[in-house]
C-alpha cells in the first residue's frame, strides 16, 4: 500500500513540476499595431482580422502552430460552461466528462473558472468550495484548453492529476472558459479597441498591448457609395471607382478642411453633414460687402429652396435652418451667388 501511495505522490509532484516548467517556459510574444483606421461598408459593418492587427508576433515553441485571436472592446466572443462528474470505473476514479468545445473558427483564450472538488453551482454561476477544491485545477485545465477549440476530460485519472481534496466525497470538475475568434466585426462608428492574443496547443499564451480601432462612417448617397477627398474637394464615389481614386492619392472621408471657401466673398458650412431627415444648419460668413443669394439645389439642378437673398457686410455671419423632411435621400448643392461669381458645396441627406 505504501509504495503505491508514494508512486502516486511522486507522479503528482512530477506533474506539478511540469506545469510550473510549462508556465516559466513561455515562448510566445504577441505584438500588435498601436492603431488602425477602418471604414464601415454600406452594409453598416466592418470586419477586422487578427492578421491586420498582428505586428511581428513571435514564437519558438514546439507546441504546434500559434493561433492569433482577438478580443473586441476587451470582451471575448463568448464563454462555455461545462461540468463532469467523478465515478469509479472499476480501476481508477475518473470523470464522465466534460468535453469543452468552442464554435468553429474560435479557440479558448482564458479559463475563467476551474475547480475539481465540490464547487457551488447555480446555473452558469460557479464558485469554489474552499473545503473541497484541488488547487491545481485551473493550471491543469489551462494546459489542456488554451489554444484549442475542444478537449475532453473524460477518463481523467483524477487522483493522479488532482489528488484527493476531500476524501470520501464524490467530486466533479466544473469549468468556465472564454473563447475568441480571429475576426471581429464593428457596427458603430467611433473609437473601439481590439486585443491580440497568441496561444498554442500547450496552453502558452501572450496578450499584446491593446490596439485602438478608429471606425469611420464614410458612406454617402444611395447604393454602395463612399465619401472621399479628391484634390481638396469632397466626392461621393461608387464602390467601383473607389480603388482607382485611392490608388492615386485620394483619401477616405471628408477633406481635412471641412470649411469650404465658395467664393472670395462667402464661406459656408453645412452641419451636420450628412444630415438626417432634411434637418441641418447652414452657416454663412461674409468676407466682403456685397449682394449674396444662397439656394439649395438637387443634383438635377432644380432649386429646392432659397435660403437667403440680400446684402451681407464683411465679417457678418448668418445661420439658416433647413427643415424639410420631404427631401429625398441623396446629395444636394448649397449654391452661393456673390456678384458675378458662383460656387457650391455639397450636403448629403439621409433618411
Amino acid at each position: 500500500m505504501q509504495p503505491y501511495f508514494y508512486r502516486r505522490f511522486t507522479l503528482l509532484l512530477a506533474l506539478l513540476a511540469g506545469l510550473c516548467l510549462h508556465v516559466t517556459a513561455q515562448t510566445i510574444t504577441a505584438s500588435a499595431t498601436p492603431a488602425l483606421t477602418v471604414y464601415l461598408t454600406n452594409s453598416g459593418q466592418v470586419a477586422v482580422t487578427a492578421a491586420q492587427i498582428n505586428s511581428g508576433s513571435t514564437t519558438s515553441t514546439s507546441c504546434g502552430p500559434v493561433t492569433l485571436s482577438l478580443l473586441k472592446d476587451g470582451s471575448p466572443a463568448g464563454t462555455v460552461s461545462v461540468v463532469g462528474n467523478e465515478f469509479y470505473n472499476g480501476n481508477i476514479n475518473t470523470l464522465d466528462g466534460p468535453t469543452a468545445s468552442s464554435p468553429t473558427g474560435t479557440v479558448f483564450v482564458a479559463i475563467d473558472f476551474a475547480s475539481y472538488g465540490t464547487p457551488f453551482i447555480n446555473g452558469n454561476t460557479y464558485a469554489i468550495n474552499s473545503n473541497c477544491h484541488a488547487t491545481n485545477s485551473k493550471s491543469y485545465v489551462e494546459s489542456k484548453l488554451l489554444g484549442r477549440s475542444t478537449y475532453s476530460f473524460e477518463n481523467t485519472d483524477v487522483f493522479e492529476v488532482f489528488g484527493d481534496p476531500c476524501g470520501g466525497t464524490k467530486k466533479k470538475l466544473a469549468i468556465k472558459a472564454s473563447y475568441a475568434a480571429n475576426q471581429i466585426t464593428f457596427t458603430t462608428a467611433g473609437p473601439h479597441t481590439a486585443t491580440l492574443i497568441a496561444t498554442d496547443a500547450c496552453g502558452n499564451i501572450s496578450t499584446a498591448t491593446t490596439t485602438t480601432i478608429n471606425v469611420v462612417d464614410v458612406r454617402c448617397g444611395s447604393g454602395e457609395k463612399y465619401n472621399v477627398c479628391h484634390n481638396g474637394r469632397p466626392l461621393c464615389l461608387d464602390a467601383t471607382a473607389l480603388a482607382a481614386h485611392l490608388s492615386h492619392g485620394d483619401t477616405y472621408g471628408p477633406c481635412p478642411n471641412s470649411r469650404t471657401s465658395l467664393s472670395p466673398a462667402v464661406v459656408v458650412d453645412a452641419m451636420p453633414n450628412p444630415a438626417v431627415d432634411g434637418l441641418f444648419q447652414v452657416h454663412v460668413s461674409a468676407n466682403t460687402d456685397g449682394p449674396v443669394q444662397i439656394n439649395l439645389i438637387d443634383m438635377q439642378g432644380t432649386a429646392v429652396s432659397r435660403l437667403f437673398e440680400g446684402t451681407l457686410k464683411a465679417g457678418e455671419e448668418r445661420d439658416f435652418t433647413v427643415n424639410n423632411p420631404n427631401l429625398r435621400q441623396g446629395l444636394y448643392l448649397i449654391r452661393v451667388q456673390s456678384g458675378t461669381k458662383a460656387s457650391s458645396t455639397r450636403v448629403e441627406v439621409r433618411k
